[in-house]
């Protein structure tokens, strides 16, 4: 028997639900929601927060029906549902929300039915918690009624669940079935799908370092599936960091055939909608009106089409249906089996899916790509930034309306954040340890901006509205693991958020899953990536290149590339490079920058030492066409020698695919370390201040992530052979030969002549 669970109001949403799209509701109405709860609560009289409980037994299934009773009364019985709206409760009428009584209706058949009562009383309150004005609306209904209505809810809810048994009755089978797709495992593979299965059989956590060339993406995918057929778990999240690991997820999947699998691509709003974000907030928006009405018809042509649900496919299907695009692929995504995104949708507090991240814990599996990516993305979404820039528009609206709350509390918040600013002896920038102390000024303010009618551009009060409220978002997930950043001066200011750490809150998130493995091809050392990708204590895997050590041959010339000291050493660098460069006749090479102001430098040094090659650069804010054009240029077919230049952890440093001739060797100038900046300062301070070593973490191995993932460009499969040079003194000091993977073994070169006596007859080999 298959065992379900549902609260009473998803019960209602998803049998009832009728209407237009309702634009989602703002931190500070979710609160002023429990508010207006928490005051007429208080008000006695009545027992508040009742939970109640039903469960139905079929010989197939049990439906357990679950929620809590706002306010009840025992004698006379009466049920009261509180909704808080931001309307005058005047202007709403008895019938005007029926899902609102819907729900009341369920929470009193389940107490009239397991109380014995015939009839009971169920109000429904509006509550408006500026105004603190309410209407009630009272109905008397017998036990026969509710019991009609209940019924009329829970045999369709039923049926749509007997439906999503039947067809994972058909996957499961069609999973079972399931054969590896190539006749043969490369080397390090079934280890990495043994300890994937281990993990998702045992609800465990992984870390596993995989080469680029080992199948990552099919070896995590496959077990994954097959833990999904037998039932370990019911939902898969496949999430990158970049567009080029969610295309392979999708790849991979469409290799395998299952016609029964339901895997939904998702993307960002902007993507997916054809209009201005303020259409949206507006409540303007075509293809919110009537929404809910439309839906059904939707979803039931799409789930009878071959999946994966492509951006375009879900973008197309919600157009014809005049759907809201992105509100379409949310709800789509209800009925999938595997969820492929970015990041953001599980862990940024900005953006996370709240149905599958709110609660407790479910039988889902994260799949984290490139997960040497996390820690800094992970920093960068419990962060937030104001400034003056953003509130300027703000203070100009509000001169026109002095006597406005909203223009009062702007003016607070000014002088406050004017005021962290006033000492003399604070450099700037400066940061402290301690919650900036404007906080509860800007939480009276940030209302006003979405509320009041300031005479003004909405746009701009919009976009302050949205900051603030991600700053008081990011201040509320606690600031323990956080400082304030302060930069600026007079009325030129900014004030950022900067997390430091983020693992106890992707400790947090973990939580909500079954399963966890991150990884990717650069998770050296493991323990620096297990303690800030929040997994401590989880299995660590690291497995050796499936390809012979003998198809790369590795340089190290030790010149002095401190920035300090690098003014000398462009000329020596470019001859080195150049030599390494022509010992083939033909081939495209890249060259890995420290910075663009290094790059435009040596690209002058290097044009005069290799005159017969074509030299192109990557250039700074390129889109996507201009980077597409740039990779189109190492084609296998190429004449002559071609040399790109782009930068060390740059868009093409990693997760781009160049395999055989399409390059043949890369020079690597310098270890990669971060630019020397307030906010790395910053960390450095925070992890030595914890007794961990601050510079390590802060430069050294994101640095040395840079260098791996830009050398991983040259061997992309066990027929490649390549080359790479690495310049700079430090690699043959520690910690870095400790650190560089064994198979690279740098072969020491003082200068162009031993460069092209130890690649002599290598790419004849």
């Amino acid at each position: 028997m298959r065992v379900f669970r549902v609260a009473a109001r998803a019960l209602v949403e998803e049998v009832l639900r009728r209407g237009d799209l309702q634009a989602g509701g703002s931190v500070s109405r979710l609160l002023q929601g429990a508010e207006g709860h928490r005051l007429l609560q208080a008000e006695g009289g009545a027992r508040n927060e009742v939970a109640l409980v039903l469960t139905i037994a079929r010989p197939d299934l049990s439906l357990t029906i679950h929620g809590r009773i706002d306010r009840l009364w025992e004698s006379p019985p009466c049920i009261e549902e509180i909704k808080t709206t931001g309307l005058p409760p005047s202007l709403i009428g008895e019938e005007d929300f029926p899902p609102h009584w819907a729900q009341a209706f369920v929470y009193g058949y389940i107490y009239a039915s397991q109380n014995g009562l015939s009839s009971i009383a169920i109000r429904l309150t509006y509550l408006n918690p500026q105004s603190g004005e309410r209407l009630s609306f009272t109905k008397e209904k017998a036990l026969s009624e509710l019991s009609a209505f209940f019924s009329s809810l829970v045999e369709p809810y039923l049926a749509f669940l007997r439906a999503g048994i039947h067809h994972q009755s058909l996957l499961a089978g069609e999973i079972a079935a399931l054969r590896f797709p190539f006749p043969s495992l490369r080397k390090g593979q079934a280890d990495l799908m043994q300890a994937a299965a281990r993990c998702l059989q045992g609800g465990g956590r992984l870390l596993a370092e995989a080469p680029t060339g080992i199948g990552k993406t099919l070896s995590l995918l496959f077990p994954t599936l097959q833990a999904l057929g037998r039932g370990e778990v019911n939902r898969i999240f496949y999430l990158s960091a970049r567009g080029t690991g969610k295309a392979a997820a999708l790849d991979c999947l469409c290799g395998l055939g299952l016609n029964n699998l339901r895997a939904i691509e998702l993307a960002a709003k902007e993507k997916l909608c054809p209009f201005a974000r303020s259409y949206c907030e507006n409540g303007a928006c075509p293809n919110a009106k009537g929404y809910y009405d439309r839906l059904p018809e939707a979803l039931a042509w799409v789930l009878r089409q071959k999946s994966p649900y492509t951006m375009e496919l879900l973008q197309k299907t919600a157009l014809e249906h005049s759907l809201c695009p992105h509100e379409f692929s949310l709800d789509l995504s209800l009925h999938c089996e595997i969820l492929i995104g970015d990041y953001n949708y599980a862990f940024d507090p900005r953006a996370r899916l709240q149905r599958f991240f709110g609660g407790g814990r479910r039988q889902q599996a994260l799949l984290i790509d490139e997960a040497h990516n996390l820690p800094a993305r992970s920093r960068e979404m419990f962060s937030a930034e104001i400034g003056s820039a953003l509130f300027a528009p703000l203070e100009r609206a509000a001169k026109g309306a002095k006597n406005s709350p909203g223009a009062a509390e702007l003016a607070a918040f000014l002088r406050e954040v004017k005021a962290c600013f006033a000492q003399e002896d604070k450099p700037s920038p400066f940061f402290e340890m301690e919650p900036p102390p404007f906080l509860e000024a800007l939480q009276a303010l940030f209302p006003r901006i979405n509320e009041e009618n300031f005479s003004a551009e909405i746009e701009p009060l919009r976009e302050c509205f949205w900051a603030a409220e991600a700053f008081l978002r990011c201040a509320g997930e606690g600031f323990k693991n956080s400082l304030a950043l302060y930069s600026g001066e007079g009325r030129s200011w900014s004030v950022r958020l900067l997390c430091l750490d983020a693992s106890p809150m992707l400790e947090e998130i973990y939580k909500k899953a079954k399963s966890v493995v991150l990884f990717s091809a650069t998770l050296s050392p493991s323990p620096f990536y297990a303690r800030l990708c929040g997994l401590p204590g989880a299995e660590t895997l690291a497995l050796p290149s499936p390809f012979p050590a003998e198809n790369l041959r590795c340089l190290h010339l030790p010149l002095e590339m401190r920035y300090s000291r690098r003014e000398g050493g462009y000329a020596p660098a470019a001859d080195a490079a150049a030599a390494f460069v022509k010992t083939k006749k033909r081939g495209n090479f890249l060259v890995f920058c420290p910075s663009f102001a290094y790059m435009q430098r040596f690209q002058i040094e290097l044009m005069l030492r290799l005159s017969g090659a074509k030299l192109f650069a990557q250039k700074q804010g390129m889109g996507e066409a201009e980077r597409a054009a740039f990779l189109a240029r190492f084609s296998a077919q190429s004449e002559g020698l071609q040399v790109g230049l782009a930068v060390l952890g740059g868009v093409f440093a990693e997760a781009i695919d160049l395999p055989g001739e399409r390059l043949s060797g890369a020079v690597l100038l310098g270890v990669g370390l971060p630019q020397i900046a307030p906010e790395n300062e910053a960390l450095r301070w925070f992890f030595d201040e914890r007794a961990e070593d601050g510079f390590a973490y802060a430069y050294v191995y994101p640095g040395l992530t840079r260098v791996l993932q830009a050398a991983g460009r040259v061997i992309r499969g066990e027929d490649d052979r390549g080359a790479l040079l690495l310049i700079d003194e430090r690699y043959g000091r520690p910690p870095y030969p400790d650190l560089l993977p064994p198979a690279w073994n740098p072969l020491p070169v003082d200068g162009p002549k031993a460069i092209a006596e130890a690649l002599e007859g290598f790419w004849e080999e």
